[in-house]
């Protein structure tokens, strides 16, 4: 194992179907309500909360093709594994690329992927890390699905769509 600091194509492709944008009549990508009291634009990027998109908002944040939307994630992962690489590097941990892409989208959706890190390396089965993720809270069935398939990505590789909303 070793520390990683890129995130794979795959994880990216992931990513992009657990955020699925809406898209408009024009093919582009804008600002979108997921239901959790976020308003994200383009492929989840947060940038508030409420229960409506104003004006304001819509001429901040206008519309941007797929292409655009893309690159922006890129560069929020990108981001993101960077804080990742460090967290791992700190605590000694080594990881492989799928684990590694596991913590990273972890981190994007959650903020916070220091809980999984802590454990996910002494669990020796997907079921036991799918049932840390059944801990009792307040969990979305979507976001349940998205953490499965965080599990299947660390411990089989499998990037495939294995979730359903």
């Amino acid at each position: 194992k070793r520390v990683y600091g890129t995130v794979s194509n795959a994880a990216i492709e992931l990513l992009k179907k657990f955020e699925n944008p809406p898209v408009d009549d024009d093919g582009k990508v804008g600002l979108h309500l997921p239901g959790d009291g976020t308003i994200t634009y383009g492929y989840g990027i947060v940038i508030g909360r409420g229960d409506e998109i104003s004006d304001e908002l819509r001429q901040k944040y206008p519309p941007m093709s797929e292409e655009d939307a893309t690159a922006q994630l890129r560069a929020t992962v990108a981001e993101r594994a960077r804080y990742v690489s460090n967290k791992l590097a700190n605590r000694g941990l080594r990881a492989t690329q799928q684990e590694f892409d596991a913590f990273v989208l972890d981190e994007y959706q959650s903020g916070d992927s220091s809980p999984l890190m802590e454990r996910a390396q002494s669990l020796e089965t997907l079921e036991e890390l799918i049932q840390l993720f059944q801990r009792p809270s307040t969990i979305y069935p979507g976001l349940l699905k998205r953490r499965e398939a965080e599990a299947r990505v660390y411990f089989e590789g499998d990037y495939s769509e294995n979730f359903s909303y």
